[in-house]
């Protein structure tokens, strides 16, 4: 995947943040878009997905880390748990978010639809 579209996912990944601490669901949303229809963009590509996002569980946004995460949890699960456990000791809505993220995975309720 070219640098552009892991810098978009990024840029993506914070403003969803930075909407989502604002109460922005219209930004949220659109945000949302971006991010999944790079999803689309690597699917059928595991080692895409691997080398795009591994590196991204470690970027200093939170928001990143979580979108990166989610993107991984069929690839990687333990790393993708690991890290939203990691991201459910913040506070807020992000801290939330990992953990329904967690709660909702082990429950089967997660549809992936980028592999």
């Amino acid at each position: 995947m070219s640098n552009n579209w892991v810098e978009k996912f990024v840029n993506a990944s914070i403003k969803y943040g930075e909407a989502q601490e604002k109460g922005d669901y219209k930004e949220c949303n659109k945000q949302n878009a971006v991010v999944k229809k790079i999803r689309l963009k690597l699917k059928g590509d595991r080692n895409g997905i691997i080398d795009t996002m591994i590196p991204l569980l470690h970027h200093e946004n939170g928001h990143v880390r979580y979108k990166a995460a989610f993107t991984l949890l069929p690839i990687f699960e333990d790393k993708a748990i690991e890290t939203l456990n990691d991201l459910c000791g913040n506070k807020g809505l992000l801290a939330f978010e990992a953990r329904t993220t967690i709660e909702q995975w082990k429950k089967g309720n997660i549809i992936v639809y980028w592999l």
